[in-house]
């Protein structure tokens, strides 16, 4: 038969002298799976997966706060395989008293499949709003995609076949707008 256990801890912590919100995330699981053709067992397989994730989110008063931090996680099946993905962010928020604000949004990914040919990708969005008149007049400004990355590829080989997966990304872009009200 398969078998199957999972164990999952979170903490979210609020420090107050550093008016910073700490949030740690960590989850393991393990589980097996028999492969069996014409009622034959062919094969059993364990997987095991872990994850861990810690941030950092600012509740600073002024005119600055950032929201930073990194997931990790490994996929491993039987003793030969293993896939590890890393995913680190950081963004970052200026806010001008009353009328304008300044986002900067940051995320690098690492995708190392079988623990040996990794694949790194970033991007880069960026947001400027400006209000001219109060509740009335405001211009803004988006960039997305701002490093130009056309596609992302993952791609895993399994027990019974291969995967690839392709997400095509919106190309580069800058939207410019404006917001009036009557």
């Amino acid at each position: 038969g398969s078998f199957f256990a999972s164990l999952q801890s979170n903490l979210d912590y609020y420090m107050e002298v550093l008016r910073v919100n700490l949030k740690l995330d960590i989850a393991s699981s393990v589980s097996t799976n028999k492969t069996r053709i014409n009622g034959v067992d062919m094969s059993s397989v364990l997987y095991r997966n872990l994850r861990a994730g810690i941030a950092l989110r600012s509740g600073f008063k002024g005119w600055f706060n950032f929201h930073a931090g990194t997931k990790w996680s490994l996929s491993a099946r039987g003793k030969t395989e293993a896939d590890q993905h890393l995913q680190n962010f950081m963004d970052i928020l200026f806010v001008y008293p009353g009328r304008c604000d300044f986002s900067i949004q940051y995320e690098w990914y690492f995708f190392n499949e079988n623990i040996g040919n990794g694949i790194a990708s970033g991007f880069l969005d960026t947001s400027l709003r400006y209000a001219a008149v109060e509740n009335r007049l405001t211009f803004f400004m988006n960039g997305k995609n701002l490093l130009g990355r056309g596609e992302l590829r993952y791609s895993s080989l399994r027990e019974l076949g291969y995967m690839e997966e392709i997400y095509r990304l919106n190309p580069r872009m800058i939207l410019l707008g404006i917001s009036i009200r009557f």
